[in-house]
C-alpha cells in the first residue's frame, strides 16, 4: 500500500481551509465483509469539525467490542507522528457474525464507531465503498475550497478510506488542457486491488426531461462534452454519447427545482448505459418529495421528479450515492461552502456514498456490479444492507408466485426504522432500537409485476437505500 498521508502534499496556500479545528468525532473504517480468521486492518481518524483530520490530536482512545476480535488492543494512542490517523493491523475474527467496534476518549469525550463488519464464510461478494461525484478546482464551481484532483483522490484514499472514487467536473468549465489533467490524475492514482479510480465528467444537461448526468468511462481514456441546452444538448444526445462510447450515465439531484429530472416526460437509457441513479448527495434525498432529508433549497413539489415515481413507472434503476462535494473531499463530513451564499454553511454534512457488491476491487468488477445494479446508497454512515427475494440479490429480475422477502440492515448507530417499499409505496415498516434489524415476510398479493427495495434510517437521521428487486408473477 502506498504511504498514507500523501494527501497533505496537495494542500496549497489557496485553500482557505487549513485543518485547524479540534477533533469532534473518531471516524473508523474497516472492510465491511471478511471471512473468519482473515486478517484485516482498522483505520481510525480524529476528525475535526471542518472534516479534516485533527493533526494535533494527542490522546488515548479506548476500543470496545462485544465480539471476539483477535489482536484488538484495549487502548490506542494518537501521537505526534500519527497526525490524526492511526491504523491497527493484524486483526481477525474467528467466528461468523457481526462485529461492531466503538471508540471513546475519557478526557475529551470524543467518540465514534467503525462501520459494521460482517464475518461470513465464502462470501460471493465483498462490499466496496466509494464516491463517484466529487468536484475539483478544474470544474470552476466558484467555491473557495476546491482543490486539485490529486488532492481528492489522496483524501478519499488516505483519510476516508474509500475503495474507489471519481472526479466529475463540469464539462462547461473544462477545456482540452484541463481534461488532460483529469485523465492523468485518474490514471495516476488507480491501483487495482488497493484503490480504484474512474474517469468521468458532469455533462451539465439542464433539460427538465433529464437533469444533470455524470458520465464515466471503463478505462483511462475518453472525451468530454458540454450538454447544456444552450449548447444543443438533449436527453437523446446524452444517451447516444454514452451508448457510442460504452460509458455509464448517472443522473443526480433529480428532485431539485432546477436541473432536476421529471420522470413523467423523461426516458430511461436502459441497462446498457443507465443502470443506476444517484439517489442521495449533499443536496439531499431524491427518493421522494416528503423526505426526512429533502433536497436543499427546496425540492420540486411533484412526485414525478423522484425515485419512487421512476421505479413505479417502468424505470428499472438501481441506486448509488455520491457527495457532489465541491471541496474535493470525497466521502467526507465536510460542508460545501459557496461565496455567493455569503460564507454560510449549507447542505447536509452527511456525504452520499455508494456501496458496490463485487468480486474484487478492480474497475472491471465494480463496473460489472453497477451494471447488474448490485449496489446501494447511504447517507453518511456505512450501513450493511442485505436485501433478498427468494434468495436473489438486489438488482435482479426474477419470477415468483409468492415472493419471500428478507432484509437486514446493520448500522454504526441505532436503527430507527426499516421500510420495505413496494411499487414506490411504503409497504411494510419495522421500528427498531438496535443496531441490527432484520425483516422477513412474504407477499401474498403479487399481481402481475412488482418491485421491492429497502430504506433504513438511523437515530442520527443518516439513511440507506437498496437497489430494487423486480418480481414477475409466475
Amino acid at each position: 500500500m502506498k504511504d498514507i498521508g500523501k494527501w497533505r502534499e496537495y494542500i496549497t496556500d489557496d485553500d482557505v481551509m487549513k485543518a485547524t479545528l479540534g477533533a469532534t468525532r473518531l471516524f473508523g473504517a474497516a472492510p465491511s465483509i471478511v471471512e473468519p480468521d482473515e486478517p484485516f486492518a482498522l483505520h481510525i481518524v480524529a476528525l475535526g469539525a471542518d472534516g479534516y483530520p485533527d493533526e494535533s490530536y494527542r490522546d488515548n482512545v479506548r476500543l470496545e467490542t462485544d465480539a471476539d476480535v483477535r489482536g484488538l488492543p484495549e487502548v490506542i494512542e494518537f501521537g505526534a507522528d500519527d497526525e490524526g490517523i492511526v491504523r491497527v493491523d493484524g486483526l481477525s475474527a474467528p467466528g461468523e457474525g457481526i462485529v461492531l467496534i466503538r471508540f471513546s476518549c475519557d478526557r475529551t469525550q470524543v467518540g465514534g464507531a467503525c462501520n459494521p463488519i460482517w464475518v461470513k464464510r465464502d462470501p460471493p461478494y465483498r462490499i466496496y465503498w466509494g464516491d463517484l461525484h466529487t468536484h475539483s478546482i478544474l470544474g470552476k464551481c466558484g467555491t473557495q475550497t476546491a482543490k486539485s484532483p490529486d488532492f481528492g483522490y489522496r483524501f478519499g484514499r488516505d483519510v476516508m478510506r474509500l475503495d474507489y472514487a471519481a472526479m466529475a467536473d463540469h464539462a462547461r468549465s473544462l477545456d482540452d488542457e484541463s481534461w488532460k489533467e483529469v485523465m492523468a490524475a485518474a490514471k495516476r492514482h488507480h491501483e487495482a486491488g488497493e484503490f480504484v479510480t474512474f474517469l468521468g465528467f458532469e455533462g451539465d444537461y439542464d433539460g427538465p426531461d433529464g437533469g444533470h448526468f455524470n458520465l464515466y468511462y471503463r478505462g483511462d481514456d475518453g472525451d468530454y462534452r458540454n450538454f447544456r441546452v444552450e449548447k444543443g444538448g438533449t436527453l437523446e444526445a446524452v444517451h447516444d454519447f454514452a451508448r457510442e462510447r460504452g460509458a455509464l450515465a448517472v443522473s443526480h439531484h433529480n428532485g431539485r427545482r432546477i436541473r432536476g429530472r421529471d420522470y413523467s416526460i423523461s426516458r430511461w437509457g436502459g441497462l446498457e448505459i443507465e443502470p443506476v441513479v444517484e439517489v442521495y448527495s449533499k443536496w439531499g434525498s431524491s427518493e421522494e418529495w416528503h423526505s426526512h432529508r429533502p433536497v436543499w433549497r427546496g425540492g420540486y413539489p411533484s412526485d414525478t421528479h423522484y425515485f419512487r415515481y421512476a421505479v413505479a413507472h417502468g424505470y428499472r434503476l438501481g441506486v448509488i450515492g455520491g457527495s457532489d462535494d465541491h471541496s474535493t473531499c470525497p466521502g467526507s463530513y465536510m460542508d460545501m461552502w459557496y461565496p455567493r451564499d455569503a460564507g454560510r454553511r449549507g447542505f447536509y454534512r452527511s456525504s452520499g456514498l455508494g456501496a458496490i457488491l463485487a468480486t474484487e476491487l478492480t474497475r472491471e468488477a465494480l463496473w460489472d456490479a453497477m451494471f447488474h445494479r448490485r449496489c446501494y446508497a447511504t447517507a453518511g454512515e456505512r450501513f450493511l444492507v442485505d436485501l433478498r427475494v427468494d434468495g436473489r440479490l438486489m438488482g435482479e429480475e426474477i419470477d415468483s408466485r409468492r415472493p419471500h422477502i428478507e432484509a437486514r440492515v446493520v448500522g454504526p448507530a441505532g436503527i430507527r426504522e426499516v421500510v420495505i417499499v413496494k411499487d414506490g409505496q411504503d409497504w411494510h415498516r419495522v421500528d427498531s432500537q438496535g443496531q441490527d434489524c432484520a425483516v422477513e415476510l412474504a407477499d401474498d398479493n403479487l399481481d402481475g409485476e412488482s418491485s421491492y427495495y429497502v430504506r433504513a434510517i438511523d437515530q442520527a437521521g443518516d439513511a440507506a437505500w437498496s437497489s430494487p428487486i423486480w418480481v414477475r408473477r409466475e
